[in-house]
């Protein structure tokens, strides 16, 4: 079919799932041959809503959708701001906002900067603009494309999986660890497989649901493990922190590790009390499997000649990052819902956590990123805007390059179409830290839902279960719990331990540790 000298195919870039990859034959009419808008209103604000093409859209659900929550800025400031919603660069509403009020967290309390508007149509200007192309305009752009996600001056853009009831904070919490171990069990069947022997073993789209590992199926390995450990380890900081008077997150969490150490028959440097007041953790006999931990790790915490002492070695492995999500969700519930100034603090902490093993820059950035974007993600900040904000704290830090050239690539390669493979490929293998990173987040950016993201960063070449075990946590935190699909959660090794670990890195600051929750604290969570 041919309109306007353009053959037209049923075939759609960008956004496609089962309910918009296809287009009927009015639709794709629309789409080429629609005229170009004339000039644009300054000042205006451009809202990507992918949803707003459905053809049975409302102009009610148009606007509940293009409301928000948006990093506004001083454009609140403009008096009845013309809102431009679109849709496959073709105009679909005009709102004037008349007013913009805080987005709230699941407390009630104001967010800072993240605001919605409240508005009504402007007939004039939709007679004007409805129906007609952007791509003009976005062929301005420096970069010929929209963004796929955050707020940007006058143009903005939510994914269409986004669009969804605000998730509250607890269930973030549950998603961000309880998707990491999903991505972590999905993954671990196929680490060590390449991406052709995973195609030939599970079919041509790779494997999808839980397969067999290390005796069992949904299990998980040393990733998820270590990220429990970590979040031990930083509750029981903030335990000895309350009742000692004094505490050191990274040392108290060194001892954790030490703790993990020995679940995988090996010798700790120091005693740990693991015969006579462990604490409730280690007691899980599930957790004391030896899952393919990683030599670096080991050798470190073999190394450990006191708590808190940084690693003396050059690794850069993906063993630091894939374990320090609790540090995002610990520093974002003591942040009390600011995520300007606790991702700031999840990232130090992330950084020294990786440090304990791994003495290579890259390998301590990616992680301080990793849990800084967390932070900001269950604080309910979009995952691009969650990105942005954690690299501009890394561009702060010395040897920050590596890391940041790893996470510009996967920001420029989920903006231009290339088929997922080849765009991981191109990213690397996962092995490490800053590939593994970039490839969860590019997942993680390019897919419609938990369940796609983590299929996504698992088909590689490569790490497939740290990979998996990164992207989960962060599609986790941005949708929830409710997001994972009901056969992974089923299946899950450990599930029931990693949904009261999530439970408890939520609610500890409100734990009253002088009174009558101290001592059964204490025993799940000793102080050391």
């Amino acid at each position: 079919m041919t309109v306007a000298g353009t053959t037209l195919t049923n075939v759609q870039g960008g956004h496609v799932s089962a309910e918009f990859g296809l287009r009927r034959a009015e639709e794709l009419v629309t789409l080429y041959s629609a005229e170009p808008v004339p000039d644009l209103p300054r000042t205006c604000a451009l809202i990507k809503v992918n949803a707003a093409s459905r053809p049975d859209a409302t102009p009610d659900e148009i606007y509940a959708w293009a409301r928000g929550d948006w990093r506004a800025g001083a454009i609140r400031d403009v008096p009845d701001l013309p809102v431009f919603v679109f849709a496959d660069d073709i105009v679909r509403a005009v709102h004037r906002a008349e007013s913009w009020d805080h987005t709230r967290d699941d407390r009630g309390r104001p967010i800072p900067k993240l605001w919605r508007y409240t508005g009504a149509p402007d007939a004039e200007l939709e007679a004007k603009y409805v129906g007609k192309s952007l791509r003009e305009v976005k062929a301005r752009r420096p970069s010929g494309r929209w963004r796929q996600h955050g707020w940007h001056p006058y143009i903005s853009s939510t994914h269409s999986s986004e669009l969804t009831p605000a998730v509250d904070t607890r269930t973030r919490y549950l998603g961000c660890l309880l998707g990491g171990a999903a991505g972590d069990a999905l993954g671990a069947p196929v680490e060590f497989m390449s991406r052709t022997q995973i195609l030939s073993a599970f079919g041509p789209d790779g494997i999808r649901q839980f397969e067999p590992a290390f005796g069992g199926t949904g299990t998980v390995t040393d990733d998820t493990q270590m990220t429990l450990f970590t979040a031990e380890g930083l509750l029981r900081s903030w335990v000895r922190g309350c009742l000692k008077g004094v505490t050191s997150e990274v040392g108290v969490t060194a001892h954790a590790y030490l703790r993990w150490l020995q679940t995988q028959g090996e010798e700790s440097p120091r005693d740990l009390m693991i015969d006579g007041d462990p604490g409730w953790l280690v007691a899980h006999p599930e957790l004391h499997h030896r899952r393919e931990p990683g030599n670096t790790c080991l050798s470190a915490l073999r190394e450990m000649s006191h708590l808190g002492q940084s690693a003396r070695n050059d690794s850069k492995g993906c063993g630091g990052v894939m374990r320090v999500a609790p540090a995002g969700l610990f520093t974002a519930t003591l942040g009390d819902g600011y995520p300007e100034s606790s991702s700031v603090r999840a990232f130090e902490l992330g950084d020294g956590l990786a440090a304990l093993t791994h003495g290579h820059p890259t390998g301590r950035l990616t992680a301080g990123v990793f849990a800084a974007v967390i932070c900001s993600l269950v604080h309910g900040v979009g995952l691009r805007e969650a990105v942005d904000a954690a690299t501009a704290v890394l561009i702060e830090q010395s040897d920050h390059e590596e890391t940041l050239g790893a996470i510009t690539a996967a920001l420029a390669l989920a903006d231009s179409g290339a088929p997922h493979a080849e765009a991981i490929a191109r990213i690397g293998q996962g092995w490490v830290a800053e590939e593994a990173l970039a490839i969860a987040i590019y997942a993680a950016l390019v897919s419609d839902s938990l369940e796609q993201g983590v299929v996504i960063a698992v088909n590689h070449d490569g790490d497939s279960d740290s990979t998996g075990a990164i992207a989960g946590s962060l599609l986790g935190a941005q949708y929830g719990v409710n997001a994972i699909p009901a056969a992974w959660l089923e299946q899950l090794e450990l599930r029931d331990v990693i949904t009261e670990v999530a439970t408890d890195l939520l609610d500890f600051t409100h734990w009253d540790l002088d009174g009558r929750d101290g001592g059964t604290i204490w025993r799940k969570y000793p102080g050391f």
